[in-house]
């Protein structure tokens, strides 16, 4: 809702879901070239998103939900 890229879509489940998959990609693009720490999209075709790999040893790294900080502030400040 409100995203200028939905706005043209028809209402059809298989267009939306292509046009959301263009949408990350272009994101998680923009995402990482600006520095943040997201994976690396390599590109995107239909529903398919190719990222690269987030997490050491073939174990995935834990998503933000997930994450409980012991001391957020601290983490915080470290990052700013």
């Amino acid at each position: 809702m409100g995203d200028p890229r939905f706005g043209r879509i028809l209402k059809n489940r298989r267009n939306f879901i292509y046009t959301w998959c263009r949408r990350e990609y272009k994101n998680l693009r923009l995402a990482f070239k600006g520095g943040v720490s997201c994976p690396d999209a390599f590109t995107c075709s239909d529903n398919i998103l190719i990222m690269s790999f987030i997490g050491k040893d073939g174990l995935v790294a834990p998503r933000l939900i997930d994450v409980r900080l012991e001391t957020p502030e601290e983490v915080y400040w470290e990052n700013v």
